[in-house]
């Protein structure tokens, strides 16, 4: 009994030495290299009663900037379990952990698969986590520029393979061009287990301006089902640079896929036409007399099924300045065989304004995004005005660059 005792003893002291303490990591990380394709470093570590604590720690690819960096590690250890099939952690704590999704994911070495984990976690605590998003590319990177999270706080544990996560805080950050940058707050809970779709109780990002709730399951395969359910509700101004506070607007939906099949309803209020400048010529955005005038607009679609696209449903919308109507706009669309669509819709001119200046027409397509090249089926127009000269006069106050002025001596 007395030689063990000695050589766990002389083990303990042995660990006091920073030098034999590096040289063990410096072999882990070596073991780790070299069999499994990870490359792995720590500063120092120290053993505790329950389990281990490291210090400096960085993983990822061999040769490339780690993907996981974390300040501490701290691992509490079941010792029953040392000899068990499964391993069990009491508790894990990652303190101020950072995840770079621009650096590259290391390319582990194949292994023989488990029937189940060797491992499980009881708990798990994320303190001052960050997570840095990779660099959008393509199409997504004239809208964002970079985005970001940090300040997490998290919890969770993962037992018998599967995942039950929670964050209870986190900061959003998303640079876009044109754009002031948007913080948000995240919090949200989820499970997770590979080969099945991650399941979304929560999702909630809230910040200036804007207000998302989520919830439901997201498949990761061709086979595995979606179905989410989400709300929105933003200002106009975060969609469109330069545009002025005020107004709202709040999309309703859901999504089931492979069934292709969704709803979509928006209610739209006092969206300034601010919000349409940086897509019209200045000269044209004057002519119109956008300036200070406002929306609104209900829409209520239903998608599929077989295809997202196959859309019908209602809108509705009026444009005003003030209290007064400038015009209104109902439409209709359905579908029709194949990918084909149908568009019905009538607007009409000062609503509020005497007599009627009203224009119906209906639209088929080959598909949706044929519209602008659709075929009119019908285009009827009526024009009423008990005072012809009155109602011509209204027209220039409003639009002068598009209404002449009547010859002098004209009725």
């Amino acid at each position: 009994m007395a030689l063990p005792l000695v050589a766990l003893l002389a083990g303990i002291v042995s660990l006091r030495s920073t030098a034999v303490r590096r040289a063990l990591l410096a072999r882990v990380s070596t073991y780790l290299d070299r069999d499994l394709g990870l490359a792995f470093a720590a500063e120092d570590f120290d053993f505790r009663l329950d389990g281990v604590e490291l210090e400096g720690v960085r993983v990822g690819a061999p040769g490339a900037p780690p993907l996981l960096t974390a300040e501490r590690v701290v691992a509490s250890v079941d010792y029953r379990t040392l000899r068990s099939a499964v391993l069990v952690i009491r508790r894990l704590e990652l303190v101020a952990p950072r995840l770079d999704l621009a650096a590259p994911w290391p390319e582990l070495s194949a292994q023989e698969p488990a029937a189940e984990p060797g491992f499980a976690i009881r708990r798990l605590q994320v303190r001052r986590g960050a997570i840095a998003g990779a660099p959008p590319a393509g199409a997504a990177a004239e809208w964002l520029r970079s985005w970001q999270i940090d300040a997490i706080k998290g919890r969770g544990s993962f037992v018998a393979g599967t995942w039950a996560l929670a964050v209870d805080g986190a900061r959003v950050r998303l640079e876009r061009p044109g754009f002031e940058p948007l913080a948000l707050d995240l919090a949200g809970r989820a499970r997770y287990r590979d080969g099945l779709p991650l399941r979304i109780a929560t999702l909630r990002l809230a910040g200036d301006g804007l207000r998302l709730t989520g919830s439901g399951t997201v498949g990761f395969g061709a086979e595995q089902p979606t179905a989410v359910d989400f709300q929105i509700e933003a200002e106009p101004r975060l969609f469109a640079a330069g545009a002025p506070p005020g107004g709202n607007v709040r999309v309703e939906g859901a999504l089931r896929l492979p069934q292709s099949r969704g709803r979509l309803r928006l209610v739209a209020e006092d969206v300034p036409a601010e919000v349409v400048r940086s897509y019209l010529d200045a000269a044209l955005f004057a002519d119109l007399g956008l300036a200070g005038s406002v929306a609104r607009a209900r829409a209520d679609l239903v998608l599929g099924p077989a295809r997202l696209t196959r859309i019908a449903g209602t809108a509705e919308g009026t444009w005003r300045r003030g209290a007064r109507r400038l015009a209104r706009l109902a439409a209709r669309i359905e579908p029709g065989p194949g990918e084909a669509v149908r568009l019905t819709a009538e607007g009409e001119l000062l609503p509020d304004s005497p007599g009627r200046r009203r224009l119906r027409a209906a639209i088929t397509a080959a598909s949706l995004g044929g519209l602008p090249e659709g075929t009119a089926e019908r285009i009827d127009a009526e024009v009423r005005a008990p005072d012809a000269r009155a109602a011509w006069e209204e027209l220039r106050a409003l639009w002068p660059r598009w209404v002449p002025a009547l010859p002098a001596g004209a009725p």
